[in-house]
């Protein structure tokens, strides 16, 4: 894929010059300012991947990206990447809603665990509590299940704006929604199927979780899943230089909690259920949900995916300090009042057509299936 750099290489032009000069930085070990980020990224990006004169290009972002997560990406330049593209459609819309938590699970999906945030989000719209998600169709490296494969299964139309997502937030029959990374940051998802050559999680892979795609009238908050071990701090520090009222990151191979027991390798590493976060400015607090068995809070042995939903949708009312959830029980019961009653069907069903009567987008970024 395109040219190597060779000692004397410079670029074609100013954009590459701009480029080779950052990637030599990165490549001796070194950092860069948040500034030089940013420029860089706007520079490149969006890639066209039909035109042959962006080969070269394609192969100085690929180490460029490959660099940046080797060397452990400071602060300042996991901030740049994470508000690199904030403008790019226009300031944000603002929903007129009390409440809305932005939910950032891994864009790559799930391979092992059941996707539970979607349905989380339908039961949380029952009482109040609105939620915006965002992803992909399909992200690599490990290419599994996302909220946007299960939307468009069940027959949900997944080409909405931003501007189309505030009015599904503040329907007071839906109350929740989702936004495609290909309509919100089409400049980012120009790099999908780079990112499928390069096989690495780039800094992006952190940072596209923690957006803010829109804004509410009230309280905000954001709350993120990880994979590795050490990035829980870097994105709690996104979720507070974003300005939100709270912030809560996830450890269990997505973003949601389960009900299986610890295992016997818990000791190495986070334990499953890991949550650290913090409320307005409060300092954050690490805590775990461990063990947490299906008699313990299941109606009527409903089965593990009843469990799991009651489980994410009433600790995250908790942990996330949202009225009327001061109680872990009653945030818990209120959710399985939702599900029993059939409300949080109803509204997802709602979503469903709802969505559909919405015009379809056309996507700005052209990409080979992979």
């Amino acid at each position: 894929m395109g040219s190597s750099i060779g000692p004397q290489f410079v670029g074609n032009d100013t954009t590459e010059m701009r480029l080779v000069g950052a990637l030599r930085e990165v490549l001796a070990g070194g950092h860069l300012g948040y500034e030089e980020v940013q420029g860089v990224l706007r520079d490149v990006l969006p890639l066209n991947v039909e035109d042959d004169k962006d080969s070269s290009k394609e192969s100085l972002v690929s180490a460029f990206l490959i660099g940046q997560r080797v060397n452990r990406e400071t602060d300042r330049e996991l901030k740049a990447y994470c508000l690199a593209f904030d403008d790019e459609l226009g300031p944000p819309s603002v929903a007129d809603v009390g409440s809305l938590t932005h939910y950032g699970e891994p864009y790559d999906g799930n391979t092992r665990f059941f996707r539970s945030t979607l349905f989380v989000a339908a039961v949380r719209s029952c009482y109040g509590e609105s939620s915006l998600l965002h992803g992909v169709d399909w992200m690599p490296p490990k290419g599994g299940i996302t909220e946007e494969q299960m939307l468009k299964f069940m027959g949900a139309n997944t080409h909405l704006n931003p501007l189309q997502a505030k009015e599904l937030l503040e329907d007071k029959d839906l109350g929740f929604a989702y936004l495609s990374q290909r309509e919100a940051r089409p400049s980012l998802f120009s790099l999908i199927w780079l990112r499928e050559h390069i096989k690495k999680r780039p800094p992006l892979a952190t940072t596209e979780k923690v957006q803010q795609l829109v804004r509410a009238k009230g309280r905000e908050a954001i709350v993120a899943g990880f994979y590795h071990e050490g990035y829980e701090e870097p994105l709690l520090m996104l979720m507070r230089r974003r300005g939100v009222h709270s912030g809560l990151v996830v450890k269990e191979g997505a973003l949601s909690m389960t009900t299986r027991l610890r295992s016997g390798n818990a000791s190495k590493g986070l334990p499953v259920n890991y949550c650290s976060g913090f409320r307005s400015s409060t300092a954050a607090s690490a805590l775990e949900v461990d063990g947490v068995s299906r008699q313990s809070f299941s109606i009527d042995q409903k089965g593990p995916a009843y469990d799991r939903i009651v489980l994410n949708a009433g600790m995250i009312d908790h942990l996330l300090g949202c009225d009327g959830a001061e109680d872990v029980n009653s945030a818990l019961d209120r959710a399985r009042e939702a599900i029993d009653s059939g409300r949080a069907l109803k509204r997802f069903l709602n979503y469903i057509k709802a969505s559909n009567k919405m015009k379809r987008m056309r996507s700005t970024v052209s990409f080979p299936l992979v």
